[in-house]
């Protein structure tokens, strides 16, 4: 069922990119929150849990294929989302840069590629 969800939420990121692009920090640690409710079950919005973790793993998607960030083959979705997330909400003084720059650095951040 989480996977039916996961990829209605892709879909509704691909046609909501654009308006994703200009969300700033503020916006994208509440779907950050939000992600972490639909984790747990209670209180969510499933909308907002949706578009933020699909945006986290098409940014995570297109950081790899760059070769800009190195995400080992074990790790899945949630994994990923999980930890961009953390990196989100501990720190709130990213929050006036915009979502892309936000969750790219934290990717890079926790997924380096060797040099």
């Amino acid at each position: 069922m989480k996977k039916l969800i996961l990829v209605l939420g892709l879909f509704l990121l691909s046609a909501n990119s654009h308006s994703m692009k200009l969300t700033d920090g503020s916006v994208i640690a509440e779907g950050a929150r939000e992600w972490n409710k639909y984790q747990i079950g209670t209180g969510h919005n499933v909308n907002n849990a949706l578009m933020y973790s699909g945006f986290v793993i098409g940014i995570s998607n297109v950081l790899a294929i760059s070769k800009l960030a190195c995400i080992p083959s074990k790790s899945d979705g949630n994994e990923i989302v999980a930890t961009v997330t953390k990196y989100i909400l501990d720190k709130p003084q990213v929050w006036s840069l915009d979502a892309v720059q936000i969750i790219s650095n934290a990717i890079v951040t926790y997924y380096p590629c060797k040099q």
